[in-house]
């Protein structure tokens, strides 16, 4: 993803010293390609990406790539060359525009790390009771004193 991300950043910023040649008003028109670039092209292939890793069977694999894509989508917004007339307002609606095309991941990715969550938690609870446990029968059989709990 990220050397897709690199090709298409300089891709764009090729297109933006075009733009500040061509257009009296250059941020206007590479907001609008950018955009169409990001909805078409990006946001797509970082679909493609993502849902092909949703349905493996590696839930860690899944989660790290969901976060991985937005920050590689949000790296090619954050370092793209911004037009010569381009105000401090335009990456940020470039950065609002791919937060809104990326939301569609967002409440799946959000389900599937509290499931994770949940799983990592009861097995550390799991594991703390079976310590727990056996240190009582040291007790009660082994003659030790005091109880003593690793969680870590």
């Amino acid at each position: 993803m990220q050397d897709y991300v690199d090709r298409l950043t300089n891709l764009l910023d090729g297109q933006t010293l075009i733009a500040d040649k061509i257009f009296p008003y250059p941020s206007a028109a590479m907001s609008l390609f950018t955009k169409q670039v990001l909805g078409q092209v990006l946001i797509d292939y970082a679909t493609q990406l993502i849902d092909k890793t949703r349905h493996g069977s590696e839930t860690e694999t899944y989660l790290k790539a969901v976060v991985g894509t937005f920050h590689q989508c949000q790296r090619l917004v954050k370092y793209l060359n911004k037009p010569r007339d381009a105000d401090p307002t335009f990456r940020k609606g470039l950065e609002d525009y791919l937060d809104t095309l990326f939301e569609m991941n967002v409440e799946p990715y959000l389900r599937v790390e509290e499931e994770n969550y949940r799983r990592c938690c009861d097995a550390v609870v799991e594991s703390g009771k079976k310590k727990v446990k056996y240190h009582l029968l040291g007790i009660f059989f082994g003659g030790k004193k005091g109880l003593t709990v690793d969680c870590g």
